[in-house]
Order: C-alpha cells, then structure tokens, then sequence
C-alpha cells in the first residue's frame, strides 16, 4: 500500500492509539451545525467529543444496544448539558426490526448482533435488541451528516448498507471498525462484496493509517482493524488527508514522548499575566512530574476551574477537558467511572468543612476535613479503574512553613488559606476514599519570605537529627484508583 501519512509503525496494535485518531478526526471535521452518528456508542467517548464539536445548533445520533450503557450515556449528556446528543437505544443494521444480540456481560464492547471470537472467556447472554438504519434515522433530517464513526463488532457493512441512500445523499466520512474476513464470515459477505459496495458509492476505502485499502490488501499483515471510507475526488477526501498527517504525528509522538519540554514554550506564548508569572515555576515543576502520568488520558477533569495546565492538555494535547466548578465540599454532577484522570491544583488548601443546616456542635466546632474527604470519595468515583487524581498543594512542614513560624508569623504559605496539610495527612485522605498513592514528593514552587535561609535553617535542624525529607514548599502527588 502506498505511504501517505507519517510512519504508523508505533501505533499498529495500539488500541489506545487508534481511539485517539478517531476522537480527533472527528473534531477535525465536524463543524458547528452538522450532525453525526456514533454506531456502538458504548459509554459515549466519541459521541460526547462530537456532541461538543456540532454545537447546540448541531446533532448527534448515539445508537447503543445495551440497555444500560444508552441509560448512562443519556444521564451524562444531561449532566454535560448537551441537548444536541440523541440516544437510541437500538443497533443498527441493515434492516429495522427485533433481533437477538450476542450481550458479552463481562466485556460489552465484545457484543454484537453475530457471535465472534472473544478475547476474553465470555460471559455472554442471548437478549432481544431493537434495529434501526440510518437511512430512517435520517429520514426527515436536513442538517449535514458529515462524520460516522461505526463499532460494531463485525457488523459495519450491514449497517452501511442500510445507510446507503443517506450516504449517496450527504457523502459523509465514516470510520469504522472491519475484521475482514471474519467480520464477513460473521455477516455472510465476502471480500468482493465488500470492496463493490464501496466503489457502486463512489467512496474510496483507506487504512486508518490514510493508506489505500484494496482488494489485494484484504488478507495482509500489518493493517489497523479501522478502516476509512471517503467520497473519491471530494472535498471531503482533501480535508480528511490534511486533518490525517498531523494527528498522526502527534498521536505518534504520545505514544513514546511524554512532552516534559512542552509547556514551557506553550507559556511563553500566553498573554502577560500577573498570576501565571507567579505560578510559572509551580506550572513547570507541576508538569514535569504529571506529563507520564497524562500520557495516555484522553478525558480529563479539573477541580475548581481551568488552569495553565488544563488549558494546556485541551488546547495542545487533543484532551477532553471537563471542568468541576461547583460546591466541592458536596457531591458532584458526574457520573461514575467517567473519565481517565483528575488534576487537582492548588485546590484542596481551599476547602472547608461541609457544614449541614442541622450540623451538631461538634461538627462546627472542631475542622474533620470533611469537605476535603469528599473531594477524595467524588474523584474516586468519577475515575475509571486504573485512572489517576493528580494533586498539588502547600506543604506545611516545608522549611518555609517553620521560618514563618520562627519568626512568629502564621505558617501557612499563604494565611488566607482554609488549611494547608502535612504530606501525610493528604496520603491518608487518598487512602480512606480507597486510592493508592504512586508518588509524593515536594518541590519549590516559590521563593522564601526575604527574612528566611532555608539552607541555613535545614543545616540547624539536621544537626538536631530532624527528618528534612520532603521539605520544600509544595508538595505533589499521584493517587491511582486500583485496577
């Protein structure tokens, strides 16, 4: 096959990979106002990146089988606010009607209207699922369908063929998932079916790597399980093959680059800020520890707000970035397992206790960190197994916190804050809500009060045999929910 695209060899295999180029494909060419269609919508990754992308004047067609995973994709775009997603809980096929639907229990993203050889030893049930076709789901629709991103687990041609009318009508670009020949033996079609349903549209078919996909590749090694099908000659081909190479670099290059030297010069390209030019060492320092971390994370929710580095992973790193800017003393409006990682800056020195209308008096009187224990709990919940709460805070037992203290000054960092913690203390908040803790360290986020020698002050309290580990002024931590 002919090379169009930067070397894809780092990413055949990589199933976190390929996810990333269809989530950013689809950014790429939705517009604001278009409609889009997400065949096998799972827990709704895609359908909410396109959801965002469309806009309000837009439309997306979520179409999930299982009963409750198109429950939990309807809740969370009603938490997100995105009336411009529709979930039908249906699959789709070539045909409408009831069908029996292959439901692999203990891996649903195996599931699908044909039996298939699983990865894993399935837990599989036989249950009763509604069909629809795009063709009538598009029926009396009059904005553009430009996207498709199809997974259905060997079931792409036959749904494709129930769209044909649509496809000739709006020529949109659909990515979808092929096993070849065994998603035709599956769904009794051979490879010339295939390939001539394809070119009776006039749509050319690549890799998901940009590269021609013909008859002649149909048995090959090397070749992504998701394929590309494009109008021929189209506008839409050009804006695919000009949106392709550079995501594929970047895509490329996360794989095996952390980008520690990104943000640096991403900074120096903000408009002046008294702030960030206060924090741009904390940022940096911040950065340099988090990159590995945040290298596979696609989704990401920050509490409190959009910081430097929140801006920096959405607007140069293709995340979704999802904000929490509510009461984070109570629970919050997101649903459970909803994302990959949770970045936790300068927040949690900020939260006081989360005091009831009927708080005893003990509960007034004495600080228990009950706002900060839920912080905790929520982002235990909002993570999926596996994903990581990224936090910073002051540390109280810095050498700077004793010199405040020394020279009879409030030993916080900054006095306004609620409470500033001991390392510990944030380790054992995390390890009550059930994370494990990868990595606690301290770093200098900024310069010492004038009046305080911190090398001079670690000296005096080394020869008293004081512990100095762990000793600068703020402190940084990796939890991660267990697998």
């Amino acid at each position: 096959m002919d090379q169009i695209s930067p070397d894809p060899a780092a990413l055949l295999g990589n199933a976190d990979a390929y996810e990333d180029i269809i989530l950013r494909l689809g950014r790429s060419l939705l517009q604001p106002g278009d409609l889009a269609i997400d065949g096998g919508a799972g827990r709704g990754r895609n359908s909410l990146a396109m959801a965002a992308a469309v806009g309000a004047e837009g439309r997306v067609l979520a179409c999930e089988p299982i009963g409750w995973l198109a429950e939990r994709l309807e809740r969370d775009a009603g938490l997100r606010q995105l009336p411009q997603l529709a979930v039908h809980a249906a699959a789709l096929a070539d045909t409408a009607g009831e069908r029996e639907f292959h439901w692999v229990r203990n891996a649903d993203a195996y599931s699908g209207l044909q039996p298939r050889a699983y990865p894993v030893v399935p837990d599989t049930a036989l249950i009763q699922v509604a069909c629809t076709t795009i063709d009538s789901l598009l029926a009396n629709e009059t904005r553009r369908w430009r996207f498709a991103k199809l997974d259905l687990q060997g079931g792409e041609l036959p749904a494709m063929q129930g769209a044909a009318a649509a496809i000739a009508a709006h020529r949109p670009v659909i990515v979808f998932q092929n096993a070849r020949a065994a998603s035709a033996a599956a769904y009794g079609y051979d490879a010339t079916a295939f390939f001539r349903f394809f070119a009776g549209l006039g749509y050319r078919v690549l890799d998901l790597f940009g590269r021609p996909f013909g008859r002649a590749d149909w048995d090959g090694q090397d070749v992504p399980w998701y394929f590309m099908a494009v109008a021929a000659g189209s506008s839409a081909e050009l804006l695919l093959r000009n949106a392709l190479d550079p995501i594929l670099a970047e895509v490329a290059r996360r794989v095996t680059d952390p980008g520690i030297d990104d943000l640096e010069p991403w900074l120096v390209q903000q408009p002046p800020d008294e702030y960030l030019e206060t924090h741009r060492r904390r940022y940096l320092e911040t950065w340099k520890r988090a990159a590995p971390a945040l290298m596979p994370a696609r989704e990401v929710v920050e509490l409190g707000g959009a910081s430097v580095i929140g801006r920096f992973l959405e607007q140069r790193r293709g995340v979704e970035l999802r904000l929490i800017q509510s009461d984070l003393r109570y629970p919050y409006a997101a649903l459970d397992g909803s994302t990959d990682a949770i970045l936790s800056l300068e927040v949690l020195e900020h939260l006081n206790e989360a005091h009831q209308p009927t708080s005893a008096i003990e509960e007034i009187a004495l600080f228990q960190q009950s706002g900060a224990a839920c912080m905790f709990r929520e982002s235990f919940r909002m993570l999926r197994p596996g994903g990581c709460l990224l936090v910073t805070t002051p540390n109280v037992t810095s050498l700077d916190s004793i010199g405040n203290l020394l020279r009879k000054r409030h030993a916080f960092n900054y006095p306004p804050h609620v409470r500033e913690y001991a390392p510990a203390d944030v380790v054992a908040l995390a390890e009550a809500a059930g994370f494990v803790a990868e990595v606690v360290e301290t770093f200098r986020a900024w310069n010492s009060m004038p009046d305080i020698d911190c090398a001079a002050l670690a000296d005096a309290l080394r020869a008293l045999d004081f512990d100095m580990t762990d000793r600068e002024n703020d402190a940084y931590f990796l939890f991660r929910r267990p697998r």
